[in-house]
């Protein structure tokens, strides 16, 4: 029990967290989204179409989703859930529509280069 105090772990050591700290970690929490983030490079036609289809289908067919975003093509669909940003994938989308390629390689320069022209040359790419 923490009696409203608040702890942050350092390393091997357990630090108790002031109010001003807490106050600043909180507000840094929000400055570096991993899920947004379009590092690998990869085109947004480069998504796997079988997957695109499915979720939009599963959007299209819940009760929670409004009439709005039903009514939204699939390319508005990537961009209103935050798949694509500026014509890449995110993270987010690679983790839900991407290909199995863009999943398993390594974030290195090279492989981030090449990347979109190794998957964009499969079939079934999404149309964007």
């Amino acid at each position: 029990m923490s009696n409203g105090r608040y702890f942050i772990r350092v390393s091997d050591e357990t630090r108790r967290l002031l109010p001003d700290d807490l106050s600043r970690l909180m507000a840094e929490k929000n400055s570096f989204v991993w899920e947004l983030q379009t590092t690998r490079r990869i085109p947004a036609p480069a998504g796997d179409e079988a997957k695109l289809a499915d979720f939009a289908r599963r959007v299209r067919a819940s009760d929670r989703v409004s009439e709005f975003v039903r009514g939204k093509a699939d390319a508005e669909l990537l961009e209103h859930y935050l798949f694509v940003r500026s014509g890449w994938l995110t993270n987010l989308g690679i983790l839900w529509i991407g290909r199995r390629c863009s999943m398993r390689r390594k974030f290195s320069a090279s492989s981030m280069m090449s990347e979109g022209a190794r998957c964009a040359s499969r079939s079934g790419m999404i149309s964007v």
